[in-house]
């Protein structure tokens, strides 16, 4: 509607008697993509806990996190029955095929019990934009239980950090209002409650091999679905052609996607440049602190 039509129905309403003539709605649609958008990504066997529903049917969503709608635009995927790393390569499928123009995907697993503020703390890496991976905190179900920060390999868990914060974190580019004591920075995460940029993961994608993935339809039937395997579980064996010795080597899907992103070089790829500088790229927000639930008997470590 034009300015001097509406000029005009504004004066007509104004001198009606109507109370009804008098409310004056207009519709307003922003032609324009939303800024940020959080694809929700939840890998599971298809049942959770009442505290992990409770959890996240409780999260805050933060206000104005795109420059025309008040709520951030959230899409939720869950693959069903599927191991770890393949319901991983779906989800990651779904963020890199979507007609939305999504921006990151976060990874939430059904054992880790998310604190209601986490998109209001993802908010500001996002916006700072310097770390394509960041990582809230949680710990392993053991007793003791360990936290589940990693700087190298083959050494157990990292825990410097709860001396307080290091020579690193000192020095890190950090977003305004987060502090170096809040932070850890490391070469491996978890992925229970990960945020991780699209354009790493598009560049990821773009590297990975193609694989087939079986898929249950509504009537029964089984069709394979062809995915890229981003993420990968490692079972390896072979045997050393220079000295002979046979060898294993297994991992976790989480700290192989963490070493292909430094191996293969995708933060630089994806013009992360600051954070490819980085012996330990990936920043875990303590303030981010999850509970880690067993699924049988509801004890959250």
């Amino acid at each position: 509607m034009s300015a001097r039509l509406v000029k005009k129905k504004v004066e007509r309403q104004r001198k009606s008697k109507s109370v009804m003539d008098r409310v004056i709605v207009e519709n307003f649609k922003n032609a324009e993509k939303w800024k940020w958008g959080i694809m929700i990504g939840i890998p599971s066997l298809g049942q959770v806990r009442m505290e992990w529903a409770t959890a996240f049917s409780s999260v805050i969503i933060p206000m104005n996190f795109s420059t025309s709608r008040v709520v951030v635009p959230v899409s939720i995927i869950n693959p069903l029955s599927y191991h770890v790393a393949e319901a991983q390569n779906i989800i990651v499928q779904s963020l890199i095929r979507s007609e939305q123009d999504w921006s990151h995907l976060c990874l939430i697993e059904d054992d880790v019990i998310i604190p209601p503020d986490i998109f209001l703390r993802l908010a500001k890496w996002i916006t700072h934009g310097v770390y394509p991976i960041v990582s809230g905190l949680y710990r392993l179900k053991s007793e003791p239980a360990e936290p589940m920060t990693f700087r190298g390999r083959g050494n157990g868990s990292y825990t410097g950090w709860m001396k307080g914060p290091g020579a690193i974190e000192r020095r890190a580019d950090l977003p305004d209002t987060i502090t170096p004591k809040e932070v850890v920075f490391c070469d491996g995460v978890p992925t229970g409650c990960l945020l991780i940029s699209k354009k790493l993961l598009q560049v990821a994608w773009n590297e990975s091999p193609e694989i087939q993935l079986s898929r249950e339809m509504s009537d029964g039937s089984n069709y394979k679905l062809a995915c890229r395997e981003v993420f990968k579980t490692v079972r390896e064996a072979g045997q050393d052609p220079e000295t002979g010795v046979y060898y294993t080597r297994m991992g976790t899907s989480d700290l192989e996607f963490c070493d292909s992103t430094m191996r293969n070089g995708w933060l630089k790829k994806a013009g992360y440049h600051q954070a490819a500088k980085m012996k330990y790229p990936f920043p875990v927000d303590l303030k981010l602190d999850c509970g880690h639930i067993s699924l049988s008997t509801g004890k959250v470590y």
